[in-house]
Order: structure tokens, then sequence, then C-alpha cells
């Protein structure tokens, strides 16, 4: 067997590995409470309302909700187009927090 089969049969396992664990972080599911408190940035007191939210999320979501616990993240209104959010005055942003990620269940869907 020639050094290119061998090169391009390592790739292609590589690539479905690649491939298969892009689709675990994508497909798995859990249900996680996520709580909330507003944060004030700057002296306009713009923060979110403190909540807790049941939400189902896979494992690329849960990550980026673990971020807000050490970093506070903003909001703009619900239903802006893509236009309207990058015009969006800074000063009208929203801050929040989150005070606590906590996993409750894995869903039953599998990848």
């Amino acid at each position: 067997m020639g050094i290119n089969k061998e090169l391009d049969d390592q790739w292609k396992r590589n690539k479905f590995q690649f491939e298969r664990g892009k689709m675990f972080l994508k497909n798995q599911r859990y249900l996680v409470e996520v709580q909330t408190e507003g944060f004030q940035w700057g002296t306009d007191n713009l923060m979110v309302e403190e909540s807790v939210e049941i939400r189902s999320m896979n494992l690329d979501e849960l990550v980026q909700n673990l971020e807000f616990l050490h970093k506070p993240y903003k909001t703009h209104p619900v239903g802006l187009t893509e236009q309207e959010i990058e015009e969006f005055p800074y000063e009208k942003y929203k801050w929040g927090i989150n005070k606590s990620v906590r996993i409750l269940q894995q869903t039953e869907e599998e990848y």
C-alpha cells in the first residue's frame, strides 16, 4: 500500500471522527436551569431582571452560557432584524450575568 493511500485513509478516518464529534456537540441535549441577574455596566442602570429559566441546550450552547458566569452579556429587544441590531444604540442595551448554570438532566435525544 502506498503512502498516499495510507494518508488518504487516515484523512478519511480523521474527518469521520471530527464530524462525529461535531454531531455529538450539536445533538446531545440537556435540560439546564439558568439563573440570571442584572449587571450594572456604566451609570444608566439598564439591567436585565433577575430570572430563573429552564432551557433545552446542546453542549455548544451550554459552553456559551457557562462563559456568562464570569463575564456580562448584553441584550436588545426581541424581533429586531440584523440591520436593526447593528444599529441599536450601545447605551440602550440591558446587561446581565449568569448567577448559576445547572444541568438538570440529559434529554432522550441521542446523536
